[in-house]
């Protein structure tokens, strides 16, 4: 029986010898606010989600382009982004206006079409929501 509180049989990981890692760049909720003041910085926000402001103000504007980092429709944001089988997984950010749509997003300098899940809020934010692809972006043809 371990009678010592302290001691614990987790092993030891790259973190725990790393004096200035970061612990919640890699978490959901930091890399949406990552994206949320690159969208600020960048000016892309749409008005609807300045009430969501004090929420994200603890992120620091990642330098990849905002492009990268957001779906973004004037009363929609997905942010941060990650693929997944047919769709995104994400910090959905939406206006009722656009519950149960389907609507067109920008999104790596190009124009992705995705269902808005369906919600009975005003506004809407969620945590780890996926978004189903509609179509996505027609291919560029080589040499263009």
């Amino acid at each position: 029986m371990n009678r010592d509180p302290k001691r614990t049989r987790k092993a030891y990981t790259a973190e725990d010898f790393c004096f200035f890692v970061d612990h919640g760049y890699n978490k959901p909720e930091e890399r949406a606010a990552r994206a949320f003041m690159s969208l600020v910085q960048a000016k892309q926000l749409p008005s609807f989600a300045l009430g969501f402001f004090s929420d994200f103000k603890h992120g620091k504007a990642s330098k990849a382009p905002w492009e990268e980092q957001a779906l973004v429709h004037e009363s929609f944001i997905l942010l941060a982004p990650m693929p997944i089988d047919g769709g995104f997984t994400g910090t959905m950010l939406a206006e009722n206006e656009v519950a149960g749509q389907v609507i067109e997003v920008q999104h790596m300098g190009q124009t992705w079409v995705i269902q808005v899940p369906d919600f009975k809020d005003y506004v809407k934010a969620e945590n780890s929501i996926e978004i189903d692809v509609v179509r996505p972006p027609e291919p560029v043809p080589p040499g263009s």
